[in-house]
Formats: C-alpha cells, structure tokens, sequence
C-alpha cells in the first residue's frame, strides 16, 4: 500500500491531508512523513 499511495502523491492524485488520513489502518505514521517529506528528508 505505500508503494501505491506514494505514487498518487508524486502525481498529484492525493494531497497530505489525504495521506495523514490513511494512517494507521494503511500506512504507519514513519511512513506517511516519508511519502509527505520524501525519502531523503
């Protein structure tokens, strides 16, 4: 499911409020940071 929901936020599909919203039944709070800072942040 990260994998997913990193690729419609690097397209614009979902937004952050969208991505904090599927946490914790689809991502864990680390990894929705990740999606919304990138991974080298």
């Amino acid at each position: 499911m990260y994998e997913f929901v990193l690729l419609q936020f690097k397209m614009h599909r979902i937004n952050e409020e969208q991505v904090r919203a599927m946490v914790p039944q689809y991502l864990t709070a680390e990894q929705a940071e990740t999606i919304i800072n990138g991974p080298d942040a």
